[in-house]
């Protein structure tokens, strides 16, 4: 004859448990009808928690966090899975916060960095000389000049100045690609069609702004884009030229090369 539980109907042997003063007690009833909370007993079997909707095993939720003794929770150290619960999730939020606080201010330093290489890069300046010297072949002439180009608008344009001195019948003058010794096509064009002299002394040949709107891309085939002319630049394969009537492929020559190379190119020149 198999005996079962009063409370559960289940078999005896399957949900009866003692406590440790000796008495029997039914282990699937609910949490309300258990133990109260000051006892110390531990058992085991399926006990309905308050915060869920179904029954959990005692064996799926590590100690920490199961009841250690059955009953409700009260004032004598009973055990609240909705408070823990609570704790966790508060614990979380509290992460949350600080990694959306934190994330921005990395991104704007890693943005500081990025903009700071590309700002090195593409703010630079270039001061040249203007000498007959520099032609290809050389050219004998009183007449020389200074020229200023500068990367500006995150290098998307160049503002540029062109002073030349004692000089007459100046036609044109243009930035060309090609490397120091070698002629190459107009790639930008600085003045073109006007004659014009500074027989005694310099004036300001041309100034202004050029974007990739005032590029030849069609000259050169390695200059198909303002990058490409950029990147040019940069590397000191273009150079400014200003043309005479008297010397049409250009009276005074300038290589736009780094002011600090310049300067290094000059200090060769002295030893």
């Amino acid at each position: 004859m198999v005996l079962r539980c009063r409370e559960c109907r289940r078999p005896s042997c399957l949900c009866h448990r003692e406590d440790p003063r000796g008495t029997t007690f039914c282990s699937v009833r609910s949490v309300a009808d258990h133990l109260p909370s000051r006892e110390r007993g531990r058992f085991s079997g399926f006990y309905e928690q308050l915060s869920l909707s179904s029954s959990i095993p005692e064996s799926v939720l590590p100690r920490k966090i199961i009841n250690p003794h059955a009953g409700r929770y009260g004032s004598y150290g009973g055990f609240s899975l909705k408070k823990q619960l609570s704790i966790v999730l508060l614990v979380s939020l509290a992460v949350f916060v600080a990694i959306v606080q934190v994330a921005p201010a990395i991104a704007e330093h890693q943005g500081h960095e990025t903009s700071d290489e590309h700002n090195e890069v593409h703010q630079v300046t270039f001061h040249i000389d203007l000498t007959g010297s520099q032609q290809v072949g050389p050219v004998a002439t009183e007449a020389f000049g200074m020229a200023t180009v500068r990367l500006v608008d995150n290098g998307t344009a160049i503002d540029f100045q062109v002073i030349v001195c004692d000089i007459v019948n100046v036609t044109a003058s243009h930035i060309h690609v090609g490397a120091a010794g070698t002629n190459g096509p107009v790639v930008i064009p600085f003045v073109h069609g006007v004659l014009f002299s500074s027989p005694h002394g310099c004036k300001t040949l041309a100034e202004g702004t050029r974007t990739a709107s005032d590029l030849n891309t069609q000259a050169s085939p390695s200059i198909t884009s303002w990058d490409d002319f950029v990147k040019a630049l940069l590397a000191g394969n273009t150079y400014v030229n200003v043309h005479t009537t008297a010397n049409p492929s250009g009276e005074i020559r300038g290589q736009l090369v780094h002011e600090h190379e310049s300067d290094n190119e000059n200090d060769q020149g002295d030893d």
